[in-house]
């Protein structure tokens, strides 16, 4: 493991403390080591949430930093930050259990993965992982029906890709239809409809999505 010294005189201080942060996090580090760097630094708070936004490790981060840190005004702006994000993630999981429900209604199986399933699945909590949409796995033979019960339920398409492609030419190009539900003119949800996890830019089997489908694992969300 690199050390955290190394880190710190390859990039700066807060990249240093950022990976000091999600080691404590998974166990390799301690939490005092956290504090102790935090009391001889001189951390710019900014530029800290800033790395941390743009590599998408806020939650776990932050919650270390928390446990961590004396009370500041940079600390209040982390926790209204951590909280922003968890009110979101329980959100997504609330319209991902409904919109699966609503296919199973449809006899159509749809699989959730990546987003607040991933957190679910790999931290046993929803609010640990960075997830800012909806990600389903259903059959390509569905893909149209799943798309008029989103609509019905207020939902657009992205790009309506049908309409440029083809349905047939669609399948081969794409590997996902998108659509989204906006309230008060602003982008609420946002769902993407695979059919396939691959696509030809990196050019991943039918298998890794075979066996995603046949390996699915039962995850509870929110009350299913």
């Amino acid at each position: 493991m690199i050390p955290i010294i190394d880190i710190e005189k390859e990039f700066d201080a807060e990249m240093a403390l950022i990976l000091l942060c999600i080691r404590s996090h998974f166990k390799t580090s301690e939490l005092n080591e956290v504090t102790t760097f935090i009391q001889t630094h001189q951390i710019h708070w900014a530029t800290f949430r800033t790395y941390s936004e743009y590599h998408k490790v806020q939650p776990i981060v932050y919650q270390t930093i928390l446990l961590s840190a004396e009370k500041s005004a940079d600390l209040d702006l982390i926790k209204n930050k951590l909280q922003q994000n968890t009110l979101r993630n329980w959100q997504l999981a609330q319209e991902t259990e409904r919109v699966v429900q609503l296919f199973q209604k449809a006899d159509i199986e749809a699989i959730p993965y990546k987003g607040t399933a991933y957190s679910q699945q790999f931290y046993s909590n929803l609010v640990s992982r960075f997830t800012s949409d909806i990600d389903l796995l259903i059959d390509w033979e569905n893909l149209r029906p799943c798309i008029d019960l989103l609509k019905k339920e207020g939902y657009v398409p992205e790009n309506e890709m049908e309409l440029l492609y083809g349905w047939d030419k669609l399948k081969k190009e794409e590997n996902e239809y998108n659509m989204d539900l906006y309230q008060n003119g602003q982008r609420r949800f946002h769902v993407e409809l695979h059919w396939s996890i691959g696509n030809t830019e990196i050019d991943f089997s039918d298998q890794v999505t075979q066996l995603l489908s046949s390996q699915a694992e039962k995850q509870s969300l929110i009350k299913d």
